[in-house]
C-alpha cells in the first residue's frame, strides 16, 4: 500500500511560502485575497463589479483588477489593501498587464474591440487601441517592446508597439484565440484556440504561425 502525503492543515503555516494570493471572484463583485502560507482569508475587497482579472505589478507592491460591469481598472496596494486610484477604460475590460518597467498597463475592452493604455504613475488612459473583434487574454514580451491580443471572437492575434502604442499586425491564427504567452526569450508566442482545441506558436520576429496541436476541448489559459 503505497503511503499518502500528510495533508497540511489550513491553520497551519507551510514552510517556505510567503505572500498572498488573489481570486477574482468575478460572480461575487469582489476580490479575496488570502495567505499564501495559511490558506486563510485575510480580507474580501467588495464593489468590484465583474472582476475578472488581476495582474501584479513588476514591483509587487500594487495588484491591478479590471471591472468588466463599471469599465473600469482598479490599482489597489499588496499590503493594505487599499484603493490607490481607477481608470476609465473602454467597455467590458476583461484582462490587464503591465509592461516590465511598470509604467504602463494595458486592458483589453470586449465590448468595444479596443485596448486601453494607461499610464501608471499618472493613472490616466494615453491610447485607446483598435483590435480584432472581442479581444481578451493578452500579454506583454519579455523585452516589453510587443503586447499581443488573443481576439476570441475572430481569428486572429493582434500586435501592438508599445513604443508607439499602435497596432501593427494582425496575425491569422485560427478560430477563438483566447490567451497568449511568451516564451521565456521572446521569440515565441503560444496561444489556446478554444474554436479548435488546440494550443498554437507564432514566431514574433516573422509575425508569422508557425504551429498547432490537438490538445483537451474548451481551451482557454495559458502561461
Amino acid at each position: 500500500m503505497t503511503e499518502q502525503p500528510a495533508q497540511t492543515q489550513p491553520d497551519q503555516p507551510v514552510a517556505g511560502l510567503d505572500g498572498t494570493v488573489w481570486v477574482a471572484d468575478e460572480e461575487g463583485n469582489s476580490i479575496t485575497v488570502i495567505n499564501a502560507a495559511t490558506n486563510q482569508v485575510l480580507t474580501t475587497l467588495t464593489g468590484v463589479e465583474g472582476a475578472h482579472n488581476l495582474q501584479v505589478a513588476p514591483d509587487g507592491k500594487t495588484v491591478w483588477a479590471v471591472s468588466g460591469h463599471d469599465s473600469l481598472a482598479i490599482k489597489i496596494d499588496a499590503v493594505t489593501f487599499e484603493v490607490h486610484g481607477v481608470v476609465p477604460t473602454g467597455m467590458m475590460p476583461a484582462h490587464i498587464v503591465l509592461t516590465p518597467d511598470g509604467k504602463k498597463a494595458y486592458a483589453t475592452n470586449g465590448g468595444d474591440n479596443t485596448v486601453t493604455v494607461i499610464d501608471v504613475e499618472a493613472m490616466s488612459a494615453i491610447a485607446t487601441i483598435p483590435v480584432g473583434e472581442y479581444p481578451h487574454g493578452l500579454r506583454v514580451s519579455p523585452d516589453g517592446m510587443w503586447v499581443y491580443v488573443a481576439n476570441a471572437k475572430s481569428t486572429t492575434l493582434s500586435v501592438i508597439d508599445t513604443a508607439q502604442d499602435v497596432k501593427v499586425a494582425d496575425i491569422e491564427v485560427g478560430e477563438h484565440p483566447v490567451q497568449v504567452g511568451f516564451s521565456p526569450d521572446g521569440e515565441f508566442v503560444y496561444f489556446s484556440l478554444n474554436g479548435e482545441n488546440a494550443l498554437g506558436k507564432v514566431d514574433v520576429a516573422a509575425q508569422e504561425l508557425v504551429g498547432k496541436v490537438d490538445v483537451g476541448g474548451g481551451r482557454s489559459q495559458v502561461l
